[in-house]
């Protein structure tokens, strides 16, 4: 079982291939004169007879009849993806191998890293080499210019490289590993989202751009802006997303329920309080009360902490907290926490707060502390 989806993946692989192949050839070489005949004939027809929008659409044979270079290259590029990727699944389900990715370190990524520059540069003097005379730009689907996924890829590349100075002689983390290997494939699809996104901030404005509105061809310097906005994203990629992240949440995460929420209640021998008087306590000597925390709403007070907060002095202090510390405090549950007075001066009244407060608690909730000495 270890090897039997290589073994099938490579089977799926080469008849693919073979059939690929085979309806090429089929479509380039017509086996008899008659053939050749008919064919020329069949697509003086075709020329003079337009097909429909539809048949157009879905007719691959006579796509890949008319382009068998293009048709090749991208059925080639299909296979050997598919081929890399069944792989390296294969590779990474072996359970007897320990995990590789994670041992690597900084100078194989740096390397990578220059291997990814070095490429973009390279598909970059390749672009430009077969660019129409007025370097036009080439736009796919009629909308996204061709150079904003290469600027997400190279500002990831460039983020990449300077984690890798910054922390490949100390303090590398492999946690990171992964992610340098991806890093340009993510930041070429990021700048798309937003290219997009920026695409339809201007538009919701009332700024079409000319690539949209006119039916010339658009200059290469109409998408600086572009290219600069899908390069940045590329870079700091993590800002980007936690951007995507708030919006998505506003737009789709349902609100909060009313009455859905923690409330934290102070009690005393079982009776709701809101404030502790430790009355007269002698000077230079000291009274404890224990108070009890309780969650009286209906939903789990994460991350509590107890806080005092003293104007006067510091008389008070904390001398059990048995809530700081837990992770949650569930609806119903208590926790008890014993409060120390110690007044220094005869006739003095002192006077402070307890605080607590929970990562998900829209308020800190307090009880007002006194006492005379």
């Amino acid at each position: 079982m270890k090897h039997a989806m290589l073994v099938i993946f490579w089977v799926l692989f080469a008849a693919g291939l073979a059939t690929m192949l085979g309806s090429t050839a089929w479509a380039d070489a017509p086996t008899s004169q008659t053939d050749s005949a008919a064919s020329a004939a069949s697509a003086a027809s075709a020329a003079a007879v337009p097909a429909s929008d539809g048949e157009g659409a879905l007719d691959l044979r006579r796509w890949i009849r008319t382009n068998p270079a293009e048709a090749m290259g991208f059925g080639g590029a299909l296979l050997v993806t598919l081929a890399v990727t069944c792989t390296m699944l294969a590779l990474a389900g072996r359970i007897t191998v320990p995990a590789y990715i994670p041992r690597l370190g900084a100078s194989f990524f740096f390397w990578l890293e220059m291997g990814y520059l070095v490429l973009l540069l390279i598909v970059a003097g390749l672009y430009l080499s077969v660019l129409p005379p007025n370097h036009t730009a080439h736009l796919v689907g009629g909308v996204l210019p061709i150079g904003v996924p290469w600027f997400g890829a190279l500002g990831a590349v460039v983020i990449s490289l300077e984690g890798i100075f910054a922390y490949g002689q100390k303090n590398w983390d492999p946690k990171y590993n992964y992610w340098h290997i991806g890093r340009p494939l993510f930041g070429a699809v990021l700048g798309i989202v937003a290219f997009y996104t920026y695409l339809l901030i201007i538009m919701s404005a009332g700024a079409y751009p000319p690539f949209i509105t006119t039916g010339s061809s658009p200059a290469a310097k109409d998408f600086i802006v572009y290219y600069v906005v899908a390069f940045l994203v590329g870079y700091r990629e993590e800002t980007f997303r936690e951007l995507i992240r708030r919006v998505t949440d506003l737009i789709l995460k349902p609100g909060a329920t009313a009455g859905n929420e923690p409330v934290v209640t102070f009690k005393q021998n079982g009776v709701v309080i809101s404030h502790l008087d430790f009355a007269k306590v002698a000077a230079h000597s000291s009274k404890t009360l224990t108070i009890d925390v309780e969650n009286t709403g209906k939903d789990v007070l994460k991350a509590p902490k107890v806080a005092l907060g003293t104007p006067t002095a510091s008389e008070f202090s904390v001398a059990k907290d048995t809530l700081t510390g837990s992770p949650e405090l569930k609806p119903g549950d208590v926790k008890a926490i014993d409060i120390k007075f110690a007044p220094t001066t005869v006739g003095a009244a002192y006077a402070g707060t307890l605080t607590v407060t929970g990562s998900n608690l829209a308020a800190p909730t307090q009880l007002a502390l006194s006492g005379k000495g």
